[in-house]
Parts: structure tokens; sequence; C-alpha cells
């Protein structure tokens, strides 16, 4: 029972996170940019995403559901959930793409291989990560997640201190808007995970734990990649990786080693997604794992293509994660409204 609380408590840690949470990209857009407000924001958003994941999982719970569909069944209605799977998958696999074009170009970068050779050796290993056992899966989050923390730590700690703008700076809604877009791309993202912890886990009564104890993990490695970049501001608010470009310079061979867990972050991440997707899939129509697997990878590598081919693409799938997200996230609270609604009537 231990070892699966702490393994739901690291896969939701993940999740929440997203693949790319090691460049600072997200943090620096969402948060960094409203210095206090956006340190407010984040604990809203961090206390936000642990109340709604645990409201979903007592759904799947209560109504034995087992997929994303039948999840989506229950928030909208059965007419409309296959619409709606389609749609999420179209876009979990645009969002893949995306993170698989951000691995092959940092490999590439690391290494004299082209792009797309780069491709060529990031997609295996997606494939191979989303063939691995729930367990196996739990234990490499795990030490994943343990190897990034390990950096953040390291860097937060060597920080004299860390700036905090007076609140009068940013004193505006502009904070708590971008909260919310945050709360609704990452809540849209581990939706696949969080099914799988559900229907994975033995004991529903686990299932609680390791949301609560995988959000504080989340709320603490959220808030050290926060402080992290306050503290380097000048240097860092307008990179696009600005936490890769501080540990980069931190430590000897940064670009490596650091380089290295970002990649296996950004594999572990899409392979989860893969997972997710796959394993209701597989379960329902009895087909191979490996089969529908490669389906989504080429779905995923479609995605590649041309993000690759058009960068300023990858904002109109960010863009399209986010509102549907908001849409998401509106029907999981007007579903709690009509289910406090009904006792009255």
């Amino acid at each position: 029972m231990k070892h699966e609380t702490l393994r739901a408590a690291a896969l939701f840690a993940f999740s929440m996170l997203g693949p790319a949470y090691l460049s600072g990209f997200e943090w620096l857009r969402f948060f960094s940019y409203f210095g206090t407000w956006g340190s407010i924001g984040l604990i809203v958003a961090v206390a936000a995403l642990v109340w709604m994941q645990l409201g979903l999982a007592r759904i799947m719970a209560q109504h034995h559901l087992r997929s994303l569909r039948d999840l989506f069944g229950v928030l909208i209605g059965p007419l409309s959930a296959s619409s709606m799977h389609l749609l999420y998958i179209i876009l979990l696999l645009g969002m893949s793409g995306l993170i698989i074009a951000q691995e092959a170009v940092l490999l590439s970068q690391m290494t004299p291989l082209s792009i797309t050779v780069s491709v060529c050796i990031v997609a295996p290993l997606v494939f191979l990560a989303a063939g691995q056992t729930w367990g196996r899966l739990g234990i490499l989050a795990m030490g994943v997640l343990g190897l990034g923390s390990l950096y953040l730590l390291l860097q937060f700690f060597s920080q004299s201190h860390v700036p905090m703008p007076s609140l009068l700076y940013q004193m505006n809604a502009k904070w708590l808007w971008h909260a919310l877009l945050f709360i609704a791309l990452h809540g849209f993202l581990s939706l696949p995970v969080l099914v799988s912890i559900v229907s994975k886990t033995t004991d529903q009564a686990l299932v609680p734990r390791g949301i609560v104890l995988g959000g504080a993990v989340f709320g603490v490695i959220a808030l050290a990649v926060h402080f992290s970049i306050l503290s380097h501001w000048h240097d860092v608010h307008n990179s696009n990786q600005p936490l890769m470009q501080i540990l980069t310079q931190m430590f000897p061979f940064g670009t490596y080693t650091y380089g290295v867990t970002a990649l296996l972050t950004g594999l572990l991440g899409v392979g989860l997604w893969h997972y997710g997707l796959a394993a209701p899939i597989v379960e329902e129509f009895e087909l191979r794992q490996s089969a529908v697997l490669l389906v989504l990878m080429l779905g995923s590598l479609l995605f590649t293509a041309v993000v690759l081919w058009s960068p300023w693409l990858s904002m109109v799938i960010y863009s399209s994660l986010t509102y549907t997200g908001l849409a998401l996230l509106g029907m999981f609270l007007l579903y709690l409204y009509r289910g406090r609604q009904k006792p009255s009537d």
C-alpha cells in the first residue's frame, strides 16, 4: 500500500509539472512575470489542481469509470462524449508532437546530430517508455522527478535571497487570469495519468493520499522553479528557457548533465500520455498495446513535422489546449453545481 501511494504521488506530481517544466518557460509566462502576485497565483493554482484532481478521482470511483471517454460521458453526457474524446486525443497528440520536437532540438544542441536524426532517436525512446508496465513507469517517474528536484534544490539553496517585488507591482487581475489558464492547461494534460492512477490502484482509498502527497511535491518544486527565476530575473526574463539557462550556467558541464535530465523528463512525460491514451483502448477492444502505441506515435510525429516546419504553430497548439482545458474545467464545475442542486429538488 505504501508503494502504491508513493507511486501515485510521483506520477501525479510528474503529470502536474508537465514534460517541459525544466525549461522554465511556462513558470515565467504564467507566474514569474507577475512578481509577488505570481507567487500567490502559483499557490492558488497548485491548490486548485489538487482539489480538481481529487474531485475527478472521486467521480471516477463513484461511477466505476476506467477511461477518459467514460469520464466525459458523466461530465457532459454520453451523446457528446465520443466527440470530446476524439478532440482530446487529437489535441494531446499535438502537444506530444510539440514536446518531441522540443526534445529533438535539445538533443541536436547537445550533440552534432541534425534535428531530423534527433527526431528519429527521440521517437523510439518515447515509444519504449510508453510500452513499460505501470509499475516501471512509477519507478521511472520517481527517479526522473528526484533527479530534477536535486538540481532545483542545489540551485535554490545556493542563492543568497529571493527578491520579492512590492504588491503594487502588477497590481491587476492578470495574475489571476494566468493562474486560471495554468490550471486549465495542466488539468487537461494530466487527465490520462489521473485515469491510469485511478484504474490501476487496487485500493481506491490510497488515491486521495497519493494525490495530496503528489500535490505537496508539485507545489514545492513549482515554487522552487518560480523563485529561481525571480532570483535571476534580469538575466532570464526574455528567455524561452529561463530555468535551463540558469542551471546550465551553474553546474560543470551543465548543458549536458541538466540537458539529459530535461530530455529524460520530456521522454517520460510523453510516454505517460501515450500509455494513458492507449491502455483503455487496448482493454476495451482487446488490441495489441504496441499497435495502438504505434498509431499514437505516428499521429504525434505528424504534429512534430508541422511544428518544425512552422514553429509559430506551437502557440496555436498551446492555446487550443488551454482553452479546451477551460471548457473542461467549466464542465467539471457545472457537474459539481448540478450535484449540489439535486438534493434540494
